[in-house]
């Protein structure tokens, strides 16, 4: 191993020191996944998504997904989620998405929530979204939150989606807990992965629906036939 190469893995692991780190993950049990959809990517997802409705995103960035969404599940209503308060993910970013969203914005198709993907989740009726897309920091404790809650928001047959259904990004050496935040969400409630992304990048998107076996509560879920 060269020098060079032993200074970077301990740089890397220099780096990891100073980060959160998820609890140990668990697998989910087979049955959970026994009738998992793999799919190319996030946009072969959306086309298998229930269409119209009222749907979640967030963590919305520049709002290319979002258009992907009015374009291929075209809700009745799409709410946009996010601070829009960083450096990277700045007003003026929000700025862009009320001008791109104008008309949508205007016959109220599309409506803008600045606020923490966990407030804006806990604001909304119970069982009232068709489906949620959770893409915001990634780390496990915020996940695991906005599981809990959108499991509250969707409607029984709803789905709960998100993005970064991996270990980390070599970009920034960032590491992730949605892998052991999703995982633990499934086994704690019995929620089946019923579609699972397969981009060669590997930031994978999950969509999640109720199994129809009891969960830790004892309380049945919902099944639908696949």
């Amino acid at each position: 191993m060269s020098i060079l190469h032993m200074a970077y893995r301990q740089l890397v692991r220099g780096l990891q020191r100073f980060q959160h780190q998820p609890p140990p993950g668990i697998n989910v049990p087979q049955p959970l996944l026994d009738d998992t959809k793999l799919v190319t990517d996030r946009l072969e997802m959306l086309r298998r998504l229930p269409k119209g409705g009222r749907v979640m995103e967030c963590g919305v960035d520049e709002g290319k997904f979002s258009r992907q969404i009015l374009d291929l599940c075209q809700p009745d209503e799409l709410i946009l989620v996010d601070t829009w308060g960083s450096s990277r993910f700045s007003s003026a970013k929000l700025h862009c998405i009320e001008q791109d969203f104008a008309g949508e914005i205007a016959s109220g198709q599309v409506r803008i929530e600045r606020s923490l993907s966990t407030d804006a989740l806990a604001n909304v009726d119970d069982a009232s979204l068709c489906w949620v897309y959770i893409d915001t920091n990634h780390n496990y404790p915020t996940t695991k939150a906005e599981l809990e809650l959108a499991r509250l928001k969707v409607k029984p047959d709803g789905h709960i989606c998100g993005h970064d259904y991996t270990i980390g990004t070599w970009e920034s050496y960032t590491r992730f807990g949605v892998v052991e935040a999703v995982n633990e969400f499934c086994v704690n409630h019995q929620w089946r992965i019923d579609m699972l992304t397969h981009e060669p990048r590997r930031h994978l998107s999950f969509a999640l629906q109720q199994s129809g076996i009891p969960d830790s509560t004892g309380t049945a879920a919902f099944t639908q036939s696949s």
